[in-house]
């Protein structure tokens, strides 16, 4: 049996300063065979005119079609899709060359669906190196990521099979439709697996949908988590369990740079790889990020790096 086609769904409005950045990341993927679908929504700023510049350049193709939102557009993609395994990667994040390739096989004969660790970069405006860190996601768990945490969309990759079983996106949500997704999985018996890579990195700016709409953002959380506690009781002391989840992100941090000093990393071999290439490494400076949040201010890992968002893949094609 070969190996399996990957579909990965782009949604876009208006993002000729992103979309360039994004379509490189998916075109310099290790694996093959893969398809790139890009469901713009109508823009007008000359989205339209760079992605005409890539038909030629890899397995790609993209509609433009006015649309009722993301998850509306996804749903298209979706429909127009060939592959067994699908993905959705925002017009303004970034794969790295392996995402598909360890997505694929996580795989293998196993979940339904896989998720992994996120960076996150944070541009600024006066020209000063931009901010970086990683979130890093625990293993599964239906109350967690019910109540608490969510998991990182741009590592998710989930078999064709999943969506024949329990439908397409929820197009009444704008913002978190995603995140109703992965419970619904859940929910319907599929099993959600993390795996212990950077999968990609979420560029945050301040034109972000949840960026821009937060009242909206937080009703519509309010909304999915009081749906969940028909099916599950809420954390019984949040508190503590949000003191859990801040120390077990430090120790996750403390892992990661231990493995950036170990010449075989466990986890994040990758991605520890690429920063290795590109001459990075950890200093005493990184280790702020683990102060509490009253003292961290604008900590950042790898704040000494200059260039870093090329080194992460932040750069137009």
């Amino acid at each position: 049996m070969g190996r399996p086609l990957v579909s990965i769904i782009t949604p876009v409005l208006d993002r000729v300063e992103t979309i360039g950045t994004c379509l490189a990341s998916v075109a310099e993927q290790t694996y093959q065979p893969f398809e790139h679908i890009v469901v713009d929504g109508g823009s007008t700023d000359g989205t339209l005119d760079l992605l005409e510049t890539y038909r030629a350049s890899y397995p790609f193709r993209w509609i433009s079609e006015r649309d009722n939102g993301m998850y509306e557009a996804i749903n298209r993609g979706i429909a127009m899709a060939q592959g067994d395994v699908l993905a959705y990667l925002n017009s303004d994040d970034i794969y790295f060359p392996w995402s598909v390739d360890v997505a694929v096989r996580a795989l293998g004969p196993g979940p339904d669906l896989v998720y992994g660790d996120l960076g996150v970069l944070r541009p600024r405006a006066d020209g000063r190196q931009a901010g970086f860190n990683i979130l890093f996601y625990p293993d599964f768990d239906l109350r967690h990521y019910s109540f608490v945490g969510t998991m990182g969309q741009p590592t998710v990759f989930w078999r064709r099979s999943l969506t024949e079983a329990i439908g397409l996106f929820d197009t009444r949500y704008r913002l978190i439709g995603d995140c109703e997704y992965w419970l619904r999985a859940a929910l319907a018996g599929a099993t959600l697996q993390h795996v212990p890579e950077i999968m990609a990195v979420e560029v945050e700016h301040g034109s972000t949908l949840r960026a821009t709409q937060p009242a909206r953002l937080g009703d519509e959380f309010k909304a999915l988590r009081a749906e969940m506690k028909n099916v599950i009781d809420p954390p019984a002391h949040m508190r503590l369990l949000r003191l859990k989840r801040s120390l077990a992100w430090r120790a996750r941090n403390l892992e990661f740079l231990y493995a950036m000093k170990v010449r075989h990393p466990r986890k994040w071999r990758y991605f520890v790889g690429r920063l290795r290439a590109s001459g990075v490494d950890v200093t005493l400076r990184d280790l702020g990020i683990l102060a509490p949040a009253r003292w961290r201010r604008n900590a950042t890992l790898f704040a000494d790096v200059p260039q870093l968002s090329r080194v992460l893949g932040d750069e137009g094609p």
